[in-house]
């Protein structure tokens, strides 16, 4: 973003329009922020569902829970 700041003639080369760079971006386009929240949710959806998979694996091979916590023995 900081070199969209510094190439684009839409941004005013001051601390606000870096800012703007860096937090809301162009007005035609969603806020940054927004994105980030997307990519963050859908990050933990994404292991949530791994982690689901791999416990599923484990039990139909009649193998040890993947998701017990403690020292390996």
């Amino acid at each position: 973003n900081t070199a969209a700041w510094a190439g684009d003639m839409v941004y005013a080369k001051s601390l606000a329009g870096w800012w703007q760079a860096m937090t809301v971006g162009h007005p035609q386009f969603p806020p940054t922020l927004l994105f980030f929240r997307n990519s963050l949710v859908s990050d933990l959806l994404f292991t949530g569902l791994f982690a689901v998979g791999m416990e599923y694996a484990a039990l139909k091979h009649a193998q040890p829970s993947l998701l017990k916590t403690g020292a390996a023995a």
